[in-house]
């Protein structure tokens, strides 16, 4: 039976894995795999192979920014540079390669931004713009993602970005469910009413509503058809990322994701 054409996955632990090593498995299993783009896959690093072998598969990317070592809002201004630079880089890299979408984190609340999170909005939203810019130059959309229920991450909240994805050329939404269920249960109906004219991607996986587990579909309390029903009934139309803790365990998400969506189009 062909993959889902609308099922992808992605995992930092994938990265671990040389990409020629993965590419078969993946293939065999999605029709998209979201590129994690950092460990031993960082786009600009594997742009050889990447040329080299995906023709010979009938496989579609999109791709995750770097997400260690990254703050793009960072009051530092020498690793605000570096960190905004390595995720142009990242954009840079999929347009050559085709790869039409990036997802990206925003950035990061570090200890002197907790005293001044205007200055941290601000620096968001400088750094998104400025992806956008670099996007729309090299025909790759990018996507910045709400973020889990933690005082070090931002974008947790729906007002906390605005309306930046109306007013940003080039810059639409990745909309994480398990994310917004971390912060609470409303957190998904919100997000899902607010923000799904501009979901540029979608990630799911499960928790308890506690932490970001990155459980397999149905193992948690997330409200995965409640969100994905809402999308659809907005309009969407794009790829569902299954972001897992391991490859294995995505491959274990598809066939509830595959009922759910066959649901809807019955």
């Amino acid at each position: 039976m062909a993959p889902h054409p609308r099922i992808a996955v992605s995992s930092p632990h994938m990265s671990t894995f040389a990409f020629e090593e993965l590419l078969p498995r993946v293939a065999d299993a999605f029709a998209v795999w979201e590129v994690f783009g950092e460990g031993r896959q960082y786009l600009f690093e594997i742009e050889d192979a990447f040329k080299e072998l995906t023709p010979s598969y009938d496989l579609d990317f999109t791709a995750h920014a770097p997400v260690s070592d990254i703050n793009p809002a960072s009051f530092n201004a020498e690793v605000r540079a570096l960190a905004r630079s390595i995720l142009k880089r990242t954009v840079e890299a999929a347009g050559r390669l085709g790869i039409p979408r990036v997802t990206v984190h925003p950035g990061l609340r570090m200890p002197m931004a907790r005293w001044d999170d205007d200055r941290l909005r601000r620096l968001t939203l400088e750094a998104a713009e400025e992806l956008a810019a670099v996007g729309r130059e090299v025909g790759v959309e990018v996507c910045l993602e709400n973020m889990a229920k933690n005082w070090v991450m931002t974008f947790q909240d729906p007002e906390w970005f605005g309306d930046a994805f109306g007013r940003i050329e080039g810059l639409t939404f990745c909309y994480d469910v398990a994310h917004a269920h971390t912060n609470s249960p409303e957190h998904v109906e919100t997000f899902t009413r607010a923000f799904a004219p501009h979901v540029g991607n979608v990630h799911l996986s499960d928790n308890d509503g506690a932490n970001d587990s990155h459980w397999v579909l149905g193992r948690g309390t997330v409200p995965l058809g409640d969100a994905v029903r809402g999308l659809e009934a907005a309009g969407y139309r794009g790829n569902y990322v299954i972001e897992s803790n391991t490859f294995e365990e995505g491959v274990e998400s598809i066939a509830l994701l595959e009922s759910l969506l066959s649901s809807l189009d019955a």
